[in-house]
């Protein structure tokens, strides 16, 4: 874990973010300001072009696995997990497969 530095602003740290994909998942690292939000993230992450692609309008995000909101303050070292909405409810999905494999 890492602990927030002085800089000439105040105090800054830094984040990691995680944004899975079926076929990857993307990590980005951010040096923000200390009492940084995941809103303020979010407004950070929609400013960079290698995460243009990210669905960040309809996601829901956490910090190592726990749902958090926009207003929650993160803290030197975490890891903010970027959900990206499902394509197929789960159960849907199960009773696609169980229909597939009945023939």
């Amino acid at each position: 874990m890492r602990f927030p530095s002085e800089s000439a602003m105040g105090m800054i740290m830094d984040v990691e973010v995680i944004y899975g994909e079926p076929s990857a998942v993307s990590r980005v690292r951010l040096t923000l300001e200390e009492g940084a939000t995941v809103a303020d993230v979010v407004q950070t992450l929609r400013q960079r072009t290698d995460c243009a692609r990210w669905q960040l309008e309809s996601a829901a995000f956490g910090v190592f696995g726990q749902i958090k909101p926009l207003n929650y303050v993160l803290a030197p070292g975490d890891r903010l997990e970027v959900y990206a909405p499902l394509e197929l409810d789960p159960k849907e999905a199960r009773r696609l497969r169980a229909k597939n494999q009945r023939g």
